[in-house]
Parts: structure tokens; C-alpha cells; sequence
């Protein structure tokens, strides 16, 4: 239950925006900010809540 960056995909990688689509499936929100609001030059940032 960790997440692990690095640059390149390796064996047994899961996309975290697949979270995004299982949120939406599931009845949650997704919302969309502006590049400059991400936190620290990221492409993708979450919270999750259950």
C-alpha cells in the first residue's frame, strides 16, 4: 500500500490514474486544477478518503 515513483514503467506497474476512472465508477469526484495549483511540478496528485 505504497506509492513508488520512477521514471520509467517497470514489471508490475499500476497506472494511479486508473484510481481516477475506479472514483468516478464508484460515485466519487475527480476534479481537474491548473498546472500551476499542482504541488512540486507533478503531472498527477491525489487524496484518497474512504
Amino acid at each position: 500500500m505504497t506509492v513508488d515513483l520512477h521514471p520509467e514503467p517497470e514489471p508490475n506497474d499500476e497506472d494511479i490514474l486508473d484510481a481516477a476512472i475506479q472514483t468516478l465508477l464508484n460515485g466519487g469526484e475527480v476534479y481537474t486544477v491548473e498546472p500551476e495549483q499542482m504541488p512540486e511540478s507533478t503531472q498527477a496528485a491525489a487524496i484518497f478518503r474512504y
